[in-house]
């Protein structure tokens, strides 16, 4: 059984984590700095340690397919990260268009997507074996669903900043 794949994935995705991010002041002072960078990190080095822990079941893979409370941690924290980033969003199709009913839509679909995920992040705290139970129904159709409102509140929206910051002039100057 190749596992290289494996912890390959988890080494970079906490590489790239924690590298610096440049984006403007104000998202970084509401969202990303307070909450991703020390939360995921901490999540990501204890996930990171487990997976090494895991030298003590050499020769036992299966012992990999154990799911750590770190991971799910982590997905819960990028929830979080994901619904503020949404509403950052809808905020700005706001201050643009001045109407309600496109921001209360992605608010709607926002907080749907997080309510999923909330309810897989319960269940994924419940099972223990990250293979065997992850095709439990409850987990497919919660996850089904907050993936689902999520997507379509990341096309209302994208097309709702294009179409209506498409007209707005740039503060930045190029």
């Amino acid at each position: 059984m190749d596992l290289s794949h494996t912890f390959g994935v988890i080494y970079w995705g906490f590489i790239i984590a924690t590298a610096p991010i440049d984006n403007s002041a104000f998202l970084r002072s509401i969202t990303l700095l307070p909450c991703e960078t020390p939360s995921l990190s901490c999540s990501d080095a204890r996930s990171i340690n487990d997976a090494i822990e895991q030298v003590v079941n050499f020769g036992n893979p299966l012992a990999l397919l154990y799911m750590t409370k770190p991971y799910v941690t982590e997905y819960a924290i990028t929830l979080i990260i994901i619904f503020l980033s949404q509403t950052f969003y809808l905020w700005q199709i706001y201050t643009v268009n001045r109407t309600v009913w496109i921001p209360l839509l992605i608010f709607f679909l926002a907080t749907c997507s997080l309510a999923g995920g909330i309810a897989v992040t319960v269940e994924l705290f419940k099972v223990d074996l990250l293979v065997e139970n992850l095709s439990d129904s409850t987990i497919m159709i919660c996850l089904s669903l907050a993936t689902s409102f999520a997507a379509a509140c990341e096309i209302v929206s994208t097309a709702a900043m294009c179409y209506y910051l498409a007209f707005r002039r740039s503060t930045y100057k190029e």
